[in-house]
């Protein structure tokens, strides 16, 4: 068997597959790694990945190992294959690690200022706008604003229902109630519900068209390396400035552990040490 035909198999039994795993899967099986015989060799990953990155960085290669590592794993029981395992990649991730064939995605650090924030709502309108707003003041993933319903709101208690969040192991059906701000309850409130069905969205928005129309507004303003994630970042480091616990900020967020929020948020310089007045 051939590695594109046991990709065939695997993503048509697996179709809870999506987003950036499928295509990853996919994108393999026309390479020069699908055309490798099942079971792999060391070489064969090691040689795929010197591959990868003449085109990409090391944090972007390292997915086809995660996802390949994931389908092999399934492979021998869920779809019956003999003589597969993971022991190709755990063999050949020293090597790997050692060339820096893999690694870990840069921590972003930029996150738009008040000032910038308007300067980009100003280049927006109608819908794009209004979710581009609540993204900066709710902390949610564009993905999880557009599927937000109006049957999942608790406006008595300013909180909402998030389905699907995003988790490295469950795929779907994995949701939170989020506390929400005061700014992001009443972007909400001003948007109208067109019946009493608790499934209709409340943003009648559609994930690619506001990335599509906030990079626009982006680099029309000159902000290129503004990305529109980043609004995350902001009311995290927001709300941590006017005083709130982690605790508290996760409750918005919804990070399963603290360190999230410690390690990735916070924006202490050396220079903001408290010293003892002279």
């Amino acid at each position: 068997m051939k590695l594109h035909e046991m990709i065939d198999q695997y993503l048509a039994a697996s179709p809870e597959i999506t987003g950036t795993q499928r295509s990853t899967l996919l994108r393999m099986r026309g390479e020069d790694i699908g055309k490798r015989t099942v079971p792999l060799t060391p070489k064969h990953i090691i040689d795929h990945m010197k591959w990868r990155n003449q085109n990409v960085e090391p944090a972007t290669a390292a997915h086809d190992v995660i996802y390949l590592r994931g389908m092999l794993e399934y492979a021998g029981i869920g779809l019956g294959i003999e003589g597969v395992s993971t022991a190709p990649i755990d063999e050949a991730m020293p090597i790997l690690k050692r060339q820096r064939l893999i690694g870990t995605s840069n921590t972003r650090t930029r996150i738009p200022s008040p000032e910038e924030h308007a300067a980009i709502l100003a280049r927006l309108n109608g819908i794009n706008a209004e979710v581009v707003a609540f993204q900066y003041e709710s902390g949610r993933r564009i993905s999880e604003s557009c599927r937000l319903q109006w049957g999942d709101l608790d406006a008595e208690k300013r909180t909402i229902l998030v389905r699907d969040l995003k988790h490295p192991r469950i795929k779907s059906g994995y949701n939170k109630r989020a506390a929400l701000p005061d700014p992001a309850f009443d972007i909400i409130q001003r948007q109208q519900r067109l019946t009493t069905a608790p499934d209709e969205r409340i943003f009648k928005a559609e994930k690619k068209t506001v990335e599509a129309a906030y990079r626009r507004a982006v680099r029309a303003c000159g902000f290129s390396d503004l990305h529109l994630h980043d609004s995350r970042a902001a009311i995290v480091t927001r709300l941590l400035d006017a005083g709130y616990t982690e605790p508290q900020v996760m409750l918005v967020t919804l990070h399963d552990t603290t360190r999230m929020v410690r390690s990735r948020y916070n924006r202490l310089k050396a220079d903001d040490f408290p010293r003892r007045a002279a």
